[in-house]
């Protein structure tokens, strides 16, 4: 294949799902070890002494631990499965293939959503604040993305 034959668009769009994909594996990662690992030591360490994380932060540890963990292990599910669905649409983007690219990308807007959902309801507000710019990206760049793989890429979707 030339590379004239390639989209440009569609190249660049598939290195930012491998990127935000990587982004969000870390982001579940770093979550996982603030709930579990360092999270429930922080509190501990902050009863007895004077200086450390502010009020503010403590309840916001206070806060995450105190999420129930079914309903915590069913957003780490569901956001580990938009990470994949994150590489495999982009592998499918990358290699120009309707199913990867189109139909994956449309499943992983559904998973994404449903992430977000749960992080709304499940997730107390000052959890919340601090995710800002993660929850603006988990609601408008599913959008974009089908915008883009059902509407501007159609065509170059091929296999």
């Amino acid at each position: 294949m030339a590379s004239s034959d390639r989209p440009s668009g569609l190249t660049a769009l598939a290195v930012i799902q491998f990127l935000f994909g990587v982004g969000q594996f870390f982001e579940v990662l770093s979550l996982t070890l603030l709930r579990f690992v360092f999270g429930p030591a922080e509190l501990e360490r902050a009863e007895g002494r004077r200086r450390g994380p502010s009020a503010e932060e403590l309840e916001y540890l206070r806060e995450l631990i105190e999420v129930p963990l079914p309903s915590f292990s069913l957003l780490l599910g569901l956001l580990l499965l938009s990470c994949l669905l994150f590489l495999l649409t982009g592998l499918g983007l990358l290699r120009r293939k309707r199913w990867l690219g189109r139909h994956a990308s449309t499943l992983f807007v559904l998973v994404e959503f449903g992430a977000l959902a749960t992080a709304l309801l499940l997730f107390p507000e000052s959890y919340l604040r601090e995710l800002g710019i993660g929850l603006i990206r988990m609601i408008f760049y599913p959008l974009f993305l089908l915008a883009c793989v059902h509407l501007v890429f159609r065509r170059d979707l091929v296999n």
